[in-house]
């Protein structure tokens, strides 16, 4: 079975509108490593996200979207004066427990930071104490602006969702480029909030034109506020196991070596692109359709295009890993190899991706085994999996980080996340009744053998392409690896050519005739107000 074109086509546009983003997002990293370098001021940084990003998680706003849209367009159907007043009431709420939350965690700021990174320095503590304060200004904002673009969803005004998260890091930029010359590194922070203000600001525009007026209306009793609270129950509970995860890990890699949380900060930022360019995109496109045959309870209907998906996440991912893997000291030193970001931080940075690479593959399968389940209405299956992926991860980053540094905090993320994705698959096999396991495994293994003669391809003329651009330049590594890396992927689609890989075959026609191109206006929006 085919994918559906305009779920093919959705999906290249998320995957467009997401790299726009992350690309922005790898610039922002390369000013932030070449000012800076990987060093005690940036893990005092990075470290600073973490309590206000866990507040933002807890309070379900990353994910609210998920139960806000579906009630939004329920109550707008009986008029959009009730569907306004809903987004008011949750608006008013969110507003309510974010002052709550921030200033509680600015109050007590010293301890809960000193909990987290316990091997940091009284001066870099009370630097990460005095981000932190800032940044909960930021995550109040973003906590805003994730409801007004909950409503841009509903009511299918996707440019401003879109393009926030684009003004938010721009605002990052400017922090560091204009204001931490003058305040210091509290400037990044700054920083933050103005990025924040203008995520907000953009959307809140966008909605004002659809007419949303949004008023003081402070209610817990409403019955759609209480629906929106037991739909998001789950969906916190799980990125909140997550953020715990990653705050152990960052008091862990606070123990380490100097640099290590911006090491493996930078390695995670590199290595989540595939994810949301293959991984996410796909599945945001692949959820209606699903769901939809639930629905209808065609669960064959359902195997089908879930197979057919999965194959199209595989067709792509399997490339994007061993692109990552061979040509990681090409990307990492592209990406933030200048300036105060030495040859030392550069190796460092890619043994990190290297390895997260070990996982990378499975990193993408998650988001659509995820809302497979979703669609079955199981929240509680992904949530009990990811708890106990999570917790592997945390048990096996105290003794790998410690033993290997950031590399072993990796390696043991990537670890968790195997397991994860293959008890979803047990599990949803188990749910469904079969997955067209016999199609999908000859299709993967058509891939493999493509993208191991890939890896071949690029390492053989990786020397070849250095002796002819060099490599002492910025524009000598970009070109050694888009070429090797070019060079690869046309090796990736012939070999799958002869292979009689349908999946290839089709991508290399679509590929030539420039079908791509074409992609409709409308399109899905990520789960994160931050993009």
């Amino acid at each position: 079975m085919r994918l559906g074109q305009t779920t093919v086509a959705s999906a290249l546009l998320i995957a467009a509108l997401s790299l726009a983003s992350r690309i922005l997002g790898l610039v922002r990293d390369r000013i932030l490593a070449t000012t800076f370098g990987a060093g005690s001021v940036l893990d005092a940084y990075y470290a600073a996200f973490r309590i206000p990003d866990f507040a933002f998680n807890l309070l379900g706003l990353a994910a609210l979207s998920a139960a806000f849209v579906p009630i939004f367009i329920r109550l707008r159907a009986g008029g959009r004066d009730r569907a306004h007043r809903f987004a008011s009431q949750v608006f008013t709420n969110a507003a309510f427990l974010l002052l709550l939350c921030g200033s509680i965690g600015a109050l007590a700021a010293t301890p809960l930071f000193a909990a987290i990174a316990p091997g940091f320095s009284s001066e870099q503590l009370a630097l990460t104490v005095q981000v932190g304060r800032i940044l909960f200004i930021a995550t109040a904002l973003l906590g805003l602006s994730s409801v007004i673009g909950s409503v841009l969803q509903a009511e299918e005004r996707f440019f401003a969702f879109a393009a926030a998260p684009l003004l938010y890091n721009l605002g990052i930029i400017g922090g560091v480029l204009a204001l931490a010359p003058m305040l210091g590194p509290v400037g990044i922070a700054w920083g933050v909030v103005l990025g924040a203000a203008a995520h907000l600001a953009m959307q809140w525009v966008a909605a004002a034109r659809t007419g949303l007026r949004v008023q003081w209306a402070p209610t817990w009793r409403d019955r759609e506020v209480r629906l929106l609270f037991v739909n998001l129950l789950p969906r916190v509970a799980s990125l909140g196991a997550q953020q715990v995860q990653l705050l152990i890990v960052a008091g862990i890699a606070s123990t380490l070596a100097a640099g290590s949380l911006a090491v493996f900060t930078f390695a995670a930022n590199i290595q989540h692109v595939p994810i949301a360019l293959i991984g996410i995109a796909f599945a945001i496109a692949a959820f209606p359709r699903l769901s939809s045959a639930v629905a209808a309870g065609d669960i064959e209907q359902f195997r089908q295009y879930f197979s057919a998906t999965f194959r199209q996440i595989a067709l792509l991912a399997l490339p994007a890993v061993v692109m990552l893997l061979a040509l990681k000291a090409q990307i990492v030193r592209v990406l933030l190899g200048a300036g105060a970001f030495g040859w030392e931080d550069t190796v460092r940075t890619l043994e990190t991706v290297e390895a997260f690479g070990v996982g990378l593959f499975f990193a993408m399968l998650i988001p659509l085994l995820t809302r497979a389940f979703y669609a079955f209405e199981d929240t509680r299956t992904p949530f009990v999996i990811s708890v106990a992926a999570d917790v592997l991860g945390i048990a096996a980053a105290w003794f790998l980080g410690r033993t290997f540094g950031p590399q072993g905090l990796a390696l043991a993320l990537a670890l968790a996340g195997i397991v994860q994705a293959l008890a979803l698959l047990v599990a949803l096999r188990r749910r469904a009744g079969g997955l067209d396991g016999r199609r999908t495994g000859i299709a993967i293994g058509k891939f493999l053998i493509a993208a191991l003669v890939m890896g071949v391809v690029i390492q053989v003329v990786k020397p070849s392409i250095a002796a002819l651009v060099g490599t002492q330049t910025f524009i000598g590594i970009a070109l050694q690896g888009f070429l090797a890396g070019g060079l690869g992927f046309g090796a990736y689609l012939a070999v799958g050519i002869l292979l009689k890989s349908d999946e290839i075959t089709a991508l290399a026609l679509a590929l030539r005739r420039h079908a791509l191109r074409a992609v409709p206006r409308a399109f899905g929006g990520a789960d994160e107000a931050r993009g």
